[in-house]
Parts: C-alpha cells; sequence; structure tokens
C-alpha cells in the first residue's frame, strides 16, 4: 500500500496505520531499521549521555520505532547503537514508554529517562527520550551532493542480515547511504 504516487492524505494514513501496527508488534518491521538523526547540535547528549532527546511536538520530530538508531554528522553516520526504549517525559513526575525493544522493566525505564532528563535538560518538558545502548562507531558515507534532507533518514538494514549494533557498525563502516539503499531494493 506505500505506493509513491498516492496523494498525501492517503500516503499519510498508510503511514499511521504501519506505525500503529508496528507498535503492536503485528508488523514488525521495525526490526529492520535504522533510525538515522542529524545530531551536529545534541552531540554531547549522545556521545556522554547515551540519549537522544527531542521536543514531543510532533511534526520533523516525530520517529517511527526503529531498533537502531544512527548518529549523523559531517555527511556520514559516525555511531550506530540499539534503540532501548523511548520515553515521554511529560513533566517531572509523569513518564510513558511510547515503545521499548529491550526486556526491561518500564519502571526501570521511566527512572532512566526521567534521570537524564534532570542532568541533560532540567525543566524541559514534555520531551522525548531515546535511551540508546552501546554507541559503536562506523563510518557510512552519505554519497549524495548536500547535506541530510530533513532531521532523520531511515535505512532497511535487514539486507545486512546483523545481529546487534556492533556487527551492525562493521557491516556499514565503509559503505555509501546508495549502497545500503541497493540493498533493501533488491
Amino acid at each position: 500500500m506505500q505506493l509513491p504516487h498516492l496523494p498525501k492524505n492517503l500516503a499519510d494514513a498508510v503511514a499511521d496505520f504501519r506505525s500503529y501496527l508496528d507498535e503492536q508488534n503485528l508488523l514488525p518491521s521495525w526490526e529492520r531499521l535504522l533510525d538515522v538523526v542529524n545530531c551536529a547540535d545534541a552531540l554531547g547528549e549522545v556521545l556522554v549521555g547515551n540519549v537522544y532527546m527531542y521536543p514531543t511536538t510532533g511534526g520533523a520530530y516525530n520517529h517511527q520505532r526503529c531498533k537502531y538508531f544512527g548518529m549523523y554528522r559531517n555527511k556520514h553516520i559516525e555511531r550506530v547503537s540499539l534503540i532501548e526504549a523511548v520515553v515521554d517525559v511529560e513533566a517531572a513526575d509523569n513518564e510513558t514508554v511510547k515503545w521499548q525493544n529491550v526486556p526491561r522493566p518500564r519502571d526501570e525505564l521511566k527512572k532512566l529517562a526521567k534521570g537524564k532528563v534532570e542532568k541533560l535538560r532540567p525543566n524541559d518538558f514534555p520531551i522525548r527520550v531515546f535511551l540508546l545502548g552501546p554507541l559503536y562507531a562506523t563510518d557510512c558515507q552519505k554519497d549524495s551532493p548536500g547535506g541530510m534532507f530533513g532531521s532523520k533518514q531511515y535505512f532497511d538494514v535487514g539486507p545486512l542480515k546483523v545481529d546487534g549494533a556492533e556487527h551492525l557498525a562493521r557491516a556499514l563502516s565503509g559503505k555509501t547511504w546508495s549502497e545500503i539503499r541497493a540493498l533493501s531494493a533488491t
């Protein structure tokens, strides 16, 4: 149903329905996805805090469920990580687990997200928190002209048949974005 010629309203409805199915684990395509995020402004939070945070206002900041996180800067993916969970911190004592990719108690994930916000962005509510696993260095070059279009890009890394973020980092290293996209098109 995701055809390139669909009218925008219908394409948006299909994307929303796909997200719902993913969130309910009925169509687990999220397990194949790498969410590459422009981290030029959030570099310290990602590298030091093992977290990526943004306002819960939606729009360009809205992300679909993915298994992996890619830190983009200077025309390449520099690091990758497993996304352990995404937690919305609405206020100092109000957290909601949006989705989780690891088998940890929800209360533990909420506490961890709240602690990251208190340390890195106190009183910056509401905020969505990507809790990241260990970051692994890689070097996957964007080979098209210019910087990254938009704040995020999704890649289907299923064809790489990786087992974890460290394996993904090795598989991406030395490749270009065009090569990764070509693999998922076959």
